[in-house]
């Protein structure tokens, strides 16, 4: 593919630049392959390689995917302060909540992501054998392909207008 051409069969991708949509398979290991049109529409993405991401499990079957190097330090800053804050008998309770919905994401150059397992098992790529990759407003998220496709007619009265 030609750098800054969009692949053929997406050419309503030209419309919001800024915004991408595409499934992707998991392979062997829990990885995925970020397509190039998603990491093109992400400023930040080739600078998160040699950190990583941040996974934040959202409580809908999707999750949202940060640079570690200053969100996910900020977020293990602001967990940390509310466990020394915390009382004794609590702490364990807030530290698996933390474990719950945050996860360090490796991240290679070429776009391929090792998935922790938590986070394969909180997106279920297993209804559909893969996983939503969608980018907007400068964000990078995977969805749960069946949670994706259920808000599906939503998107469409978005698009349609009314006759949806």
């Amino acid at each position: 593919m030609v750098q800054g051409r969009p692949p053929s069969w997406n050419p309503f991708s030209e419309l919001d630049p800024g915004v991408w949509t595409e499934t992707v398979q998991f392979g062997s290991k829990g990885r995925l392959i970020i397509p190039v049109a998603a990491r093109r529409r992400l400023p930040w993405f080739a600078g998160a390689v040699a950190q990583g991401l941040l996974a934040t499990l959202e409580p809908e079957r999707f999750a949202r995917l940060d640079p570690w190097s200053d969100y996910g330090e900020r977020v293990m800053k602001q967990v940390g302060e509310r466990l020394e804050l915390a009382p004794a008998h609590r702490r364990s309770e807030i530290a698996l909540a933390a474990m719950d919905r945050y996860m360090h994401v490796g991240l290679e150059d070429n776009g391929r992501l090792a998935a922790p397992a938590n986070l394969i098992s909180h997106i279920d790529p297993h209804a559909f054998g893969a996983a939503r990759v969608v980018v907007r407003d400068g964000t990078l998220w995977l969805w749960a392909e069946e949670r994706w496709q259920s808000e599906r007619s939503g998107r469409l009265r978005a698009l349609l207008g009314s006759r949806a």
